[in-house]
């Protein structure tokens, strides 16, 4: 079957294998390094809040670092950094987390 435009399917534009790549890679960045990074460090209500409030910026992170993967020589250390990205974002909403809690039991 041809569809229009001289393709055999939708899917076999050669775009298309980069960003089903970026997406797909992101989409599973931002439900594996989170749990990664945090395991050891917050509590279960804490990693849910991040989790629930962070959750675009996430995906949004994992898409950003999967086009590393597409930059020659760089992708050889892509997961380190995706690693990284990921560990520094988290670290960094758990401290504004926990300022922001420590902040609402000290106010009267």
């Amino acid at each position: 079957m041809f569809w229009p435009h001289g393709h055999t399917s939708p899917l076999a534009d050669p775009w298309n294998g980069i960003f089903l790549t970026a997406f797909w890679n992101g989409y599973l960045a931002s439900q594996v390094f989170p749990i990664d990074v945090l395991q050891g460090w917050s509590k279960e209500a804490e990693f849910r809040e991040i989790r629930k409030t962070k959750n675009l910026m996430h995906f949004s992170l994992g898409i950003l670092t999967s086009m590393l993967f597409f930059i020659p020589v760089v992708n050889l250390i892509a997961p380190a950094l995706m690693a990284l990205a990921f560990a520094h974002f988290d670290f960094q909403a758990l401290d504004s987390l926990r300022k922001r809690e420590l902040l609402e039991k000290n106010t009267p």
